[in-house]
């Protein structure tokens, strides 16, 4: 990322110092304003990456710890709770894999592409959780 943003500051620098030389000034602060809002999405973008999901199973209780540095830590009781597929009508979206417990309804696996939200249904389905499928006569 430090390497974009130095690819990135180059150009944008010469071409501000460039018009500044030629009298038009007032673009330094906007290629500086520019810059810097590249560098903190940038920064946004890198730090979203580092988000993780953890879900332990133990026999009376699953956990899940959702965050990056200051995590949620929800627990929940293992015999009330159920997993709930939801796939879309027409395969446009990719699906939602919820956990349900009484009132309380968590997503897990945002982040997850198709081939891995299939993977976190089957261990799930292996840990002994009941799967609800929107779409049950799918493979």
């Amino acid at each position: 990322m430090k390497r974009l943003l130095l690819i990135m500051a180059f150009p944008i620098f010469i071409i501000a110092v460039a018009w500044s030389l030629t009298g038009a000034w007032l673009i330094l602060p906007f290629a500086g304003l520019e810059f810097g809002l590249l560098a903190f999405l940038m920064y946004r973008v890198s730090l979203y990456t580092y988000q993780e999901q953890l879900i332990i199973l133990s026999p009376n209780v699953i956990i899940i710890e959702t965050g990056y540095r200051h995590k949620k830590i929800l627990k929940i009781k293992r015999h009330e709770c159920f997993v709930d597929f939801r796939e879309s009508e027409d395969d446009w979206q990719l699906p939602g894999i919820f956990m349900h417990c009484g009132e309380q309804r968590v997503e897990v696996g945002i982040f997850l592409n198709l081939p891995d939200k299939k993977e976190l249904r089957r261990h799930l389905e292996q840990a002994g959780l009941p799967v609800c499928r929107t779409h049950w006569w799918k493979q």
